[in-house]
Parts: structure tokens; C-alpha cells; sequence
């Protein structure tokens, strides 16, 4: 069980880092981009990623506090 936890712990992590790293590359996507529908498109992109990521962050601190 302990082993699981932590696998689990570490697969979060790293899914979180990922998460960060994408809002990062669209938030620069965003900043560069030509027209406002391709911003809006970036924009909703973005609240998604964000909202997975809170979700994710969640998830880590359950498992973290069992």
C-alpha cells in the first residue's frame, strides 16, 4: 500500500509539472497571438489547464495527508 501511495504521489508530481509547463507554453501562445479568436481559443485553453491543474493539486494533497 505504501508503495502505491507513493507511486501515486510521484505520478501526480509529474503530471502537475507537465500541467505547468503546457499553461506556460500557451500563456506565451497567448501573448504572441495574431487575432482575438485565436486568443479566445488560447484563453479557454488555458482555463482548463488551470482547472485540471487545481484538480491535480487536490489529488496530491489527499494523498498526501493519508
Amino acid at each position: 500500500p505504501n508503495n502505491e501511495r507513493a507511486l501515486q504521489i510521484r505520478l501526480l508530481e509529474e503530471e502537475i509539472a507537465e500541467l505547468e509547463r503546457t499553461i506556460r507554453k500557451k500563456c506565451a501562445d497567448l501573448d504572441s497571438a495574431p487575432n482575438p479568436i485565436i486568443r479566445r481559443r488560447f484563453e479557454g485553453m488555458i482555463q482548463r489547464l488551470e482547472q485540471e491543474l487545481d484538480f491535480k493539486r487536490q489529488q496530491l494533497e489527499l494523498y498526501e495527508q493519508e
